[in-house]
């Protein structure tokens, strides 16, 4: 069979949502400057977007902490919505549990942001 090559399925793949962003007005945006001390605390108190995990059977579980790219994610989004206008739609689109935590929705609300917390794209569009 014929396979294409990494470097040509990248670049297809940025030119295909470079198209999508740009056709329905999506941006990228800079990352958090929340110091790192935020996230410690955070992952130490397991507040959310951080969470515990285990994995294993019995004898051999393992338990660890997961979160740290979806804060820095959400974070992100967050500083970037302050500078956003007071009557733009802003979506943050997951389809991963974590961001329909209370704790999730509290960050937001103490920021006075309007975000909604969308599990699809298709879903943000409206469409069914």
């Amino acid at each position: 069979p014929d396979f294409i090559e990494v470097q040509e399925q990248r670049n297809s793949y940025r030119q295909q949502t470079d198209h999508l962003k740009a056709s329905y007005n999506i941006t990228t945006v800079p990352m958090t400057t929340s110091p790192l001390h935020v996230f410690v605390d955070m992952a130490i108190n397991r507040k959310a977007p951080f969470e515990e995990k285990t994995v294993g059977k019995e004898k051999e579980r393992e338990r660890f902490v997961t979160g740290l790219q979806d804060a820095v994610i959400f974070f992100s989004v967050l500083e970037h919505m302050e500078t956003a206008p007071k009557d733009a739609r802003c979506a943050f689109i997951s389809d991963d549990d974590v961001f329909r935590k209370a704790e999730i929705r509290s960050l937001i609300e103490e920021r006075g942001i309007d975000l909604e917390i969308i599990r699809t794209p298709t879903a943000a569009l409206g469409v069914c």
